[in-house]
């Protein structure tokens, strides 16, 4: 474990499997296994962003300045973001589970394929794009 000060400011407790690092312009805290190889890290910039770093450095989640949060893969691929208006906008699938352990007062519907036939079906295009 050791400290210095000279513009730069340095916690090392490779013991623990951790380092924290200042450099006036961004602080991390980095994890490494017992035998030193670097895990990821948790990360501060002086954007005001925060969030979390992955082995090489690149971002897997951040909270960015105006608190949208955005989850990352394969680097820098965008895969989730969550804006401050509340937006949620996900690439890939989305599943929702549903489970009859969970449910009570369970009924059958009458006449349900009826209703289903009943359904208008429509196709659309949303007015700000062209997206289908």
């Amino acid at each position: 474990t050791y400290m210095y000060f000279n513009g730069l400011y340095k916690l090392n407790t490779e013991d623990n499997g951790m380092s924290v690092n200042s450099d006036g312009t961004a602080t991390s805290i980095r994890m490494h296994t017992t035998n030193g190889v670097l895990r990821g890290y948790v990360y501060a910039n002086n954007s005001n962003e925060i969030g979390f770093l992955d082995a090489g450095g690149s971002w897997a989640y951040k909270i960015q300045n105006d608190a949208s949060h955005i989850w990352y893969s394969n680097s820098s691929t965008t895969r989730m973001t969550l804006t401050n208006s509340g937006n949620l906008t996900v690439t890939g699938e989305v599943t929702v589970n549903s489970d009859e352990r969970i449910k009570d007062n369970i009924a059958v519907i009458p006449d349900a394929l009826e209703k289903v036939k009943a359904i208008r079906g429509v196709t659309y295009t949303l007015a700000r794009s062209s997206q289908q």
